[in-house]
């Protein structure tokens, strides 16, 4: 009797632990940096959470832009239930589908009209911490993306939901509180050896390498296509 309690308590804390390695998406304080390249030159910005409001009983963050003249811009509202989060817009319509952190490989989530399957999922390790990555590919054209969990999306925070005036955004940074919680260079790392990844796993490549959205390096830059060169993401048309 008194193994069957010690290995329910040990069971027990590994759940709880379990629990407490989850990042929230949606916390007060977390800052998005982003960058977005018109073809002529780069745009610096932000966005982030800050203050409650209630929309449709929901206990939600509200985000912020921030532009060219500094004054911050209330875009949206968010919150989190059982690792997904929705947003409802400025104007009260909501709630719209943003990120599934409890999605496995294969299945699907449906944002905007458009259905995105998740091809893979690993770890990646940046600013001193373990995330998971989710590789998406929308199954009605070539777009793809890569979610971090805690993060957010490699490009605009509510892509593929809105256009910067036909310019490529892309995240820089994410931070919390001031303290940075993500750099963009975890969004195409080597993924993390493990017993399922082990023999794909590889050194880190030069700096000069080109990548896919994938993550994974290409001998050379492709005739047509979105691409990572250095660290930055590249459209060839």
């Amino acid at each position: 009797m008194k193994t069957l309690l010690v290995i329910m308590s040990w069971l027990s804390s590994l759940s709880a632990s379990a629990q407490r390695d989850y990042r929230p998406f949606v916390e007060e304080g977390k800052r998005w940096n982003y960058i977005t390249d018109y073809g002529y030159g780069d745009y610096s910005w932000y966005g982030y959470l800050s203050g409650d409001t209630i929309m449709n009983g929901h206990n939600c963050k509200k985000y912020y832009d921030v532009r060219d003249d500094g004054e911050p811009f209330f875009y949206a509202a968010l919150y989190e239930e059982n690792k997904k989060s929705y947003y409802y817009k400025r104007d009260g319509v909501g709630p719209i589908p943003l990120f599934d952190f409890s999605l496995e490989k294969g299945q699907t989530i449906d944002n905007n009209k458009q259905t995105n399957i998740v091809a893979d999922i690993d770890t990646v390790f940046n600013s001193g911490q373990q995330f998971k990555r989710f590789y998406l590919q929308d199954i009605n054209s070539d777009n793809s993306f890569i979610w971090i969990e805690g993060v957010g999306i490699n490009e605009d925070l509510f892509n593929p939901f809105r256009n910067l005036f036909g310019g490529i955004t892309r995240v820089i940074s994410c931070e919390v509180n001031g303290g940075t919680l993500f750099t963009e260079e975890g969004f195409y790392s080597p993924r993390i050896p493990s017993s399922i990844h082990a023999n794909e796993a590889t050194a880190a490549p030069p700096k000069k390498s080109v990548f896919d959205l994938q993550g994974r390096r290409i001998d050379a830059t492709p005739a047509k296509g979105v691409y990572i060169r250095n660290g930055r993401k590249q459209v060839v048309r």
